[in-house]
């Protein structure tokens, strides 16, 4: 029996990575009144909305990681051989990628099929579709397409760009961001998808040139600092191509960045082996695709520089992007004879039978604000108990007698708990339970000694303060 290897990539729960040196991440002195108005089922502070009282304490941020492939499925759904949506399962199984790019996709019933037999299989269910939508450009057979699991993002809008050869499809994407209640900043993600010319004549590459070019003029006329994801089968031959020039144009407006950087010619070059995603086969079977063995590096994922320099809420992760099951060793191989590999055969074998292409994936860590920044002039004249959550149940325990009451709210306002009074002695604790508690941060202000106010966040997460 073969040990599955399993792929680096961070926990998918999202965790906190950084602390301030003094109490983590806490919001300051929020009241700067001590009535709270009810008004349109919203909760009021002195006149602003509670939203605007979140506080960024220190650098608090929250991460979780997605995996996004590329994959040409060649002439997919076509019978060559038959159920390769079942095929094409093993292959997402082993990878676990939470977006599928992929193109040569020819029919409806084909996406139908992929996401049905091929994606939410085996107990899975989150995986959502884009809209098949056929060419509009020249009328080809051959489609992109974006599959997606909706408990991470959630498609916004689609439309296409029109080049004289097929369609280059765009897709907006939000993430599934659990702490936007708190700071109402929505973390958006482009996607675009394309197939260019292939062939490698002068007159081939010219058409991809062309078909770049209504891209980039496309891309120009969209917003700067853009988290964009460009996928596809580009079937360049080297570095040097104009099509291939003119996506990671530095100068450009929208600046378009190899994720790996390795210019040079590509094609059966030893020094590249790596990078090679075309052909899992050396001669051709049922008379489809390309034969020759792994020897082109025609399948690419790049990425705007913003989320190569990691200077917004995308972030590279370095080493992630990789040609599945190509070892480095595999020139001019099948992908079935490259030894010793690291990837089962049985992944293998659905390479080899699903495609005449190796898939690409890379991953993005994704990191979420938990608070909009934003402060308010604020009083605290009570000493605050020491309080803190254990998975189950809030606890407060003072360091001095403690009379007074407490009020908890979540970040979007709303009252979870209260207690209207409560007795404890210096040293002693006592639990408080809350209703549908949610994840993330929660607001508790009360009232001490002499009536004086005092407020501080607590950390509903498991294993924070």
């Amino acid at each position: 029996m073969v040990k599955r290897l399993v792929l680096p990539r961070m926990n998918p729960n999202l965790r906190f990575l950084k602390l301030n040196a003094l109490a983590g991440l806490y919001l300051k002195r929020v009241l700067n009144r001590h009535t709270f108005l009810r008004s349109k089922g919203t909760y009021r502070l002195n006149g602003v909305f509670f939203a605007s009282l979140l506080l960024l304490s220190g650098a608090g941020q929250a991460q979780e990681t997605v995996r996004v492939m590329f994959h040409n499925l060649l002439n997919f759904p076509d019978p060559v051989p038959a159920g390769r949506a079942d095929t094409f399962a093993v292959i997402a199984d082993y990878v676990q990628a939470d977006l599928l790019l992929v193109c040569e996709l020819k029919t409806a019933a084909g996406a139908d099929a992929l996401l049905n037999r091929g994606l939410n299989v085996a107990g899975t269910s989150d995986w959502r579709k884009a809209a098949f939508v056929p060419d509009g450009s020249a009328g080809g057979l051959l489609q992109n397409l974006v599959f997606y699991r909706q408990d991470k993002l959630a498609l916004y809008r689609q439309s296409r760009i029109k080049t004289h050869i097929r369609d280059i499809s765009h897709y907006v994407f939000f993430m599934r961001d659990p702490y936007l209640a708190g700071h109402l900043d929505t973390t958006w993600l482009d996607v675009y998808v394309a197939h260019l010319k292939a062939g490698n004549t002068p007159s081939d590459a010219a058409d991809r040139s062309r078909m770049v070019d209504s891209l980039r003029t496309y891309l120009d006329q969209q917003p700067p600092g853009r988290n964009i994801i460009f996928g596809g089968d580009f079937n360049v031959y080297s570095s040097t191509e104009a099509a291939y020039q003119k996506l990671i144009d530095p100068y450009a407006p929208i600046w378009l960045r190899d994720p790996i950087n390795r210019p040079g010619n590509w094609s059966s070059n030893p020094g590249m082996a790596d990078v090679h995603t075309q052909s899992t086969r050396t001669s051709l079977i049922f008379d489809d695709g390309s034969g020759g063995g792994i020897d082109d590096r025609f399948d690419f994922l790049l990425l705007s520089s913003p989320m190569i320099f990691g200077s917004g809420r995308f972030g590279y992760s370095v080493g992630s992007y990789k040609a599945l099951g190509n070892t480095g060793s595999c020139l001019n191989q099948s992908i079935l004879t490259c030894e010793p590999n690291p990837v089962p055969r049985r992944v293998r074998n659905a390479l080899f039978y699903m495609s005449d292409h190796l898939p690409v994936f890379l991953d993005l860590d994704v990191t979420y604000p938990l608070y909009n920044g934003l402060e308010n002039a604020v009083t605290n004249g009570g000493n605050a108990p020491r309080l803190w959550w254990d998975g189950t149940q809030l606890w407060i325990a003072p360091d001095q007698d403690f009379f007074g009451s407490l009020e908890i709210y979540g970040l979007d306002g709303r009252l979870l708990g209260s207690t209207a009074s409560l007795t404890l002695t210096a040293g002693s604790r006592s639990a408080i339970s809350i209703t549908n508690a949610p994840r993330g941060l929660v607001l508790v202000r009360g009232t001490a000694q002499q009536g004086l106010p005092w407020s501080q966040t607590v950390s509903l997460l498991p294993g924070l303060p």
